[in-house]
């Protein structure tokens, strides 16, 4: 039985880092489209991802719930959560710079 969960969650480990993966390589395709765009283009499809951005926030409350409930086997997945979101915002971040030193 114990081993058992440990394969369990050796899959559920392998799913989750596929996952980021492909999101990660779709994030690469959608930000070099961006930085193609011209200057007003650019700001605007900007404007909308950090509003996706603004609205997909980590939810610190149910991710340190569901800690607790699998007695900290949900803390990795919380990592990835917060830091595929925070590695989001900075490459959007750096996007918006270029768009505003391209005004200038």
């Amino acid at each position: 039985m114990q081993g058992e969960v440990i394969i369990f969650y050796i899959v559920v480990v392998v799913v989750i880092f596929g996952y980021f993966h492909v999101k990660n390589k779709q994030q690469k395709k959608e930000f070099a489209r961006i930085a193609s765009l011209n200057p007003q283009q650019k700001q605007l499809e900007l404007m909308r991802l950090q509003s996706q951005i603004d609205q997909n926030k980590t939810s610190h409350f149910v991710h340190i719930l569901l800690t607790f409930v699998t007695c900290f086997m949900w803390l990795f997945v919380w990592a990835l959560v917060a830091w595929s979101n925070a590695s989001k915002r900075k490459q959007i971040d750096e996007l918006m710079k270029q768009v505003v030193d391209s005004k200038n």
